[in-house]
């Protein structure tokens, strides 16, 4: 499981990795889940999520808080979105083994016996402040194009409602295009989207990072005096990057707390995540010297063999 943002309680890359609070008075998702009132929905999307795996930290690191917390835990409500349609059955067949596991009781789930012909339903209840857990696969997206075009039409229908969104490992691969597009997918997202949303992306190089982030300085710097802030963190090995837009009423003016700052306008970064974009812009600058240079990855060997 490749969550460790949502399933490992808090936005760490690994056990013991320190990581930015941007999260509004709450380090991890699980409390900020608990945050939101009862009646209401935990709306998230997962932008190339098949087969729904972040869905599954969220479903973990809420159920995790409905036995650790006083409070009732809103439903959790996933919509799985990625480029290749044919995740479809797959992550209808992660939500339906998610519940399962965590005995989640706003479920009802068929057992068919293929010997006697005959199908049973089950209704756990184990545990009767567990979350309502809902996880759809939405259709297709593609964030190197607009969140007006067609092939986003469910990423626009969720804008003003999803609380979080997610993406794994799909920024590096598209990294020319979305530099190609002036990453017009993630400017119209951020902008759409309400105040207190957070955004958590992974990849598996931070040196993805210092373009991504000063793309979010020239949206800022587009967007003027439109009262919203952009908060940007980073864990410590660099491979997720967090964020949270906050009206400036939220942050208490125009400077943020724990040592954040307004960078430009309306960015907020502490010196640590200042420090660590220069050190990831360091080291994509050595990669290029490295590809100049004439290096090239080794591909790998077959195994058992010398080929």
């Amino acid at each position: 499981l490749d969550t460790p943002m949502l399933g490992g309680g808090g936005v760490s890359g690994d056990s013991g990795d320190d990581v930015s609070d941007v999260s509004g008075g709450s380090s991890d998702v699980s409390g900020s889940i608990i945050g939101v009132k009862e009646e209401e929905p935990y709306s998230m999307v997962s932008l190339g999520g098949g087969p729904g795996f972040d869905y599954v930290g969220a479903a973990l690191a809420a159920s995790f808080s409905s036995y650790t917390s006083s409070s009732t835990t809103p439903t959790i409500k996933a919509t799985i979105l990625d480029y290749e349609e044919g995740w479809g059955d797959l992550v209808t067949a992660m939500a339906n083994s998610t519940s399962q596991i965590l005995h989640n009781n706003n479920n009802h789930h068929q057992h068919s016996n293929q010997q006697t012909k005959t199908t049973t339903t089950t209704t756990p209840n184990e545990n009767e402040n567990n979350p309502p857990l809902q996880c759809t696969w939405g259709g297709k997206c593609d964030i190197t194009k607009s969140i007006h075009d067609e092939s986003n039409t469910a990423v626009l229908a969720l804008v003003d409602t999803a609380r979080l969104w997610t993406c794994q490992y799909c920024v590096a691969e598209n990294a020319n295009s979305l530099r190609d597009s002036d990453f017009v997918f993630w400017r119209e997202l951020f902008r759409r989207a309400p105040a207190g949303c957070l955004f958590v992306l992974s990849e598996v190089h931070p040196r993805v990072w210092p373009e991504f982030y000063r793309s979010i300085e020239g949206m800022m710097e587009d967007c003027g005096s439109s009262g919203y802030n952009m908060a940007v963190g980073f864990n410590k090995n660099g491979r997720q990057m967090l964020l949270r837009k906050s009206s400036r009423l939220m942050d208490g003016g125009e400077d943020g707390e724990d040592g954040e700052k307004v960078v430009g306008s309306g960015v907020l970064i502490s010196d640590k995540d200042r420090r660590l974009v220069e050190k990831f812009d360091e080291l994509g600058r050595y990669h290029e010297r490295k590809i100049q240079s004439g290096w090239q990855r080794q591909a790998p060997k077959g195994r058992g063999g010398d080929d």
